[in-house]
């Protein structure tokens, strides 16, 4: 990136990075602050401070974060001189938030550059370019969805697996040594007695306490993305309500819908039950 103004020679530095999800790689911070301080060495300014604020494996396009929201409370404290970032959609991804962010830190005598776009605050166009940047990155995630769709609709076609993993389940790639190859569900025969118990115990009407004390003494792992290993009654009613159990797998039943108002994607059921995707599976 070319500068009209040079900069400061020794400012208070803000470095500011971020990565979307927990499927990019862990040190993509380091990468984007050392690609920041390069940007500072190549423009001979050597800060008094450097300070490195990040959010991790959260969108650009919340309103509100953990490292964005400690960024906005230093601009209003004055708390450095330079923002630096390696593009605008580190910062935001909708310039209804980006620009009042980036607004707020000129009006507090603070220069933001977003190195990739070419967006400096110190020229009188920054405010085009920063819009101009915003609109591209959005267009970028909007058509990422896109792909993402594809790539899971062709995985669906082939009877790969998507989604967590359910309990009794396990997971293999019939390509082991491509680790980006696609993946299958089989029962796992270690867990059938269990499964088969606890939809048992139901039939029976034991109470769902109890069912949850068995499959927690039994060690059944829960989902993938669960918290605790421990079983609820809200994870046994999980366990007996999905289909996948009684050989058909649904897909779509719910949709994200995004709340403009924090930019937060909530699930909800799909408004359109012809485009849920069912197909047969082993239970």
């Amino acid at each position: 990136m070319y500068l009209q103004h040079p900069l400061p020679s020794d400012p208070r530095v803000l470095d500011y990075c971020r990565f979307s999800t927990d499927e990019q790689r862990q040190q993509s911070i380091s990468d984007q602050d050392d690609y920041c301080r390069s940007f500072l060495d190549d423009n001979r300014c050597n800060p008094q401070s450097i300070e490195l604020l990040s959010d991790e494996g959260l969108s650009g396009e919340l309103q509100n974060r953990p490292g964005i929201d400690k960024v906005r409370e230093g601009i209003k404290k004055c708390r450095w001189d330079l923002i630096l970032v390696e593009d605008s959609s580190r910062l935001f991804r909708g310039i209804q938030w980006c620009l009042p962010l980036v607004g707020l830190a000129v009006d507090q005598g603070i220069r933001v550059i977003c190195i990739n776009d070419s967006v400096d605050t110190a020229n009188d166009d920054w405010e085009q370019r920063l819009t101009d940047a915003q609109l591209h990155h959005g267009k970028d995630n909007y058509y990422t969805r896109f792909r993402i769709k594809r790539a899971h609709d062709g995985l669906w076609r082939m009877g790969a697996a998507i989604g967590i993993l359910r309990p009794g389940f396990r997971r293999y790639s019939q390509n082991p040594k491509n680790p980006k190859s696609p993946k299958f569900d089989e029962i796992d025969p270690q867990w059938l007695p269990i499964i088969l118990r606890a939809f048992r115990m139901v039939a029976a009407l034991r109470p769902l306490e109890v069912v949850a004390a068995y499959l927690t003494q039994s060690g059944l792992p829960k989902t993938s993305n669960s918290q605790t290993p421990k079983w609820n009654v809200k994870n046994v009613v999980s366990l007996i309500r999905c289909t996948k159990y009684r050989g058909v797998e649904l897909y779509r039943q719910e949709v994200s819908k995004k709340t403009h108002a924090t930019g937060k994607y909530n699930p909800v059921t799909n408004p359109d039950p012809t485009k849920v995707l069912q197909r047969e599976m082993l239970h």
